[in-house]
This record gives C-alpha cells, sequence and structure tokens, in this order.
C-alpha cells in the first residue's frame, strides 16, 4: 500500500472537511500508518486513538484515513485489473496519477490515465461503503466521499 498516497489523500480530505484538525493530523496519521486494521477497528467500535483527548465530536481524521486507504486499495486493484502484464512501480504510477493533486501542472495527456464515469461511481460507493461500515454518520461518509471523487482526474 502507497502510505505516502493515503495520507495525502486524507490530509486533502481533512483540510476540506474538518480543518480544525490539522494539527492533530500528523499524530493521528501516524498511529494509523503504525497499524491500520486496529485503528479502524476502534473507529468501527467508536473508541479514542489513545491520545487522551475527550471530546463528544465526531473525529474525521482517523475516518479519512481508512476510507482513503480503501479507496486507494479500490483503485489499485482496478488498475491492476487492467494492466496486468506491466509491473507493479508503473501500476502504481498510475493510481498515483489518478488523483490531481499527484499530476501536478501537468495536463491531460491522451496518455494520462482518467476515471469514467462509471469507475468514478464505484469509487465513491467503495468510499460511502467503508465510511458506513467504519459507522460514520451518512452525511459526513458522503462528504468525504465527494472529496475523494473531487480529487481525481476524469475523462
Amino acid at each position: 500500500m502507497d502510505e505516502d498516497l493515503v495520507t495525502s489523500l486524507a490530509r486533502e480530505i481533512v483540510e476540506e472537511c474538518a480543518p480544525e484538525e490539522l494539527p492533530m493530523f500528523e499524530a493521528t496519521s501516524e498511529v494509523f500508518v503504525a497499524d491500520p486494521d486496529r485503528v479502524e477497528k476502534e473507529v468501527a467500535r467508536d473508541e479514542m486513538l489513545g491520545f487522551g483527548i475527550e471530546t463528544a465530536l465526531v473525529a474525521i481524521a482517523p475516518y479519512a484515513l481508512a476510507i482513503a486507504r480503501h479507496v486507494v486499495a479500490t483503485l489499485l486493484e482496478q488498475v491492476e485489473a487492467a494492466l496486468a502484464e506491466e509491473s507493479q512501480g508503473v501500476v502504481r504510477d498510475r493510481v498515483r496519477a489518478l488523483f490531481k493533486r499527484f499530476r501536478g501542472s501537468q495536463t491531460a495527456t491522451e496518455d494520462s490515465p482518467t476515471l469514467t464515469t462509471e469507475q468514478l461511481g464505484r469509487v465513491k460507493a467503495a468510499a460511502i461503503a467503508k465510511a458506513s461500515e467504519l459507522g460514520l454518520p451518512e452525511a459526513q461518509g458522503r462528504l468525504l466521499a465527494d472529496s475523494v471523487a473531487g480529487s481525481l482526474a476524469t475523462a
């Protein structure tokens, strides 16, 4: 898994959806990267991440990290299926290129990977499903899914 891509995507989601969480994002992402499965289980059970923070508010960052990880994994599977004979490095680079942020100032060309409307719909559905699985309220799950979709390059 491309943890840099996961954390960068999640940071972008947090910047858009919950900028007040940015000061704690690095610590949250370090805990997540160290053991993402444990963090996802804690989030799904609505447990805190062990920072000693007592709050009644839902922290978006752990959800954003889990959803970003799931979306990146889903995109990796889709791209790997389409490009089975190419090397793993090429597949990872193509998935990274799907995200506008990693495309930089490069404009889309015929060779640039893009998602069809159908593929983008599957990515949004995957993000919403993961948010629901983690117990995130539907409105917040849709907001995160829309943020993910907005960061992707489409045809």
